[in-house]
């Protein structure tokens, strides 16, 4: 992206920060998530657009931006619009981050009215908060990978909805773990199983004294 080189001043491009962010607002009006979360940075402050970032946030977030996602919670947070910010911090969970995930898990811990952080207004619920630092977790562990939990509202649905049973798995880590090889053995294993079927822990030949050993071999 042109704007990323212009604002690092890469692949031969002079360092510009004022055309790079025209290059970002170009990018994020034509519906680039990236572009409208960086974008949507900068025009955020109080006196600038914060409308207008909102609405980029919201854009972005959408398209699974979990920067976007987050960043719109807590906007829509400070304004005590705490339906909106609870749906916002859920798609952000739904894109794989560990802080919404988090975030939500101590929103329904009872937080007082006074706690400037974590209070949304909701009932306690321990159970749901307990499902979502498990979600955590996985998240953190595997945060390299850019995880996703694109079932999240088939685990943990926003109130009023009940808590579905839950065997306390992702698909996506299913899925992953499906498709990763299994480990190597080991050599001493190798050579164990080489030597009570009577192959070539090299090559895994056939050996004489082997049933399946022909000459040919």
């Amino acid at each position: 992206m042109i704007a990323i080189y212009l604002q690092k001043g890469a692949a031969g491009l002079q360092q510009d920060e004022n055309m790079s962010l025209r290059y970002f607002r170009k990018a994020a009006d034509e519906g680039n998530a990236q572009a409208q979360t960086y974008v949507a940075d900068k025009l955020a402050p109080f006196g600038i657009a914060p409308d207008i970032a909102r609405q980029m946030r919201r854009c972005a977030a959408e398209q699974g931006n979990s920067d976007a996602a987050v960043a719109l919670g807590f906007d829509l947070k400070t304004d005590k619009k705490y339906q909106e910010a609870l749906e916002a911090f859920q798609r952000g969970v739904a894109s794989g981050d560990e802080t919404a995930a988090s975030f939500l898990g101590k929103i329904f811990r009872n937080p007082k009215p006074d706690d400037r952080m974590y209070y949304m207004d909701q009932k306690e619920d321990l159970q749901r908060a307990e499902r979502y630092k498990q979600i955590s977790k996985i998240l953190n562990r595997l945060s390299y990978a850019n995880p996703k939990v694109p079932e999240i509202n088939e685990i943990v649905p926003l109130p009023p909805a009940k808590l579905p049973a839950w065997d306390g798995k992702l698909k996506w880590v299913e899925e992953r773990e499906a498709n990763v090889p299994p480990p190597k053995p080991s050599e001493s294993l190798i050579e164990q199983l080489a030597k009570t079927m009577v192959l070539d822990p090299k090559t895994g030949k056939p050996l004489p004294g082997s049933p399946v050993y022909s000459k040919e071999d």
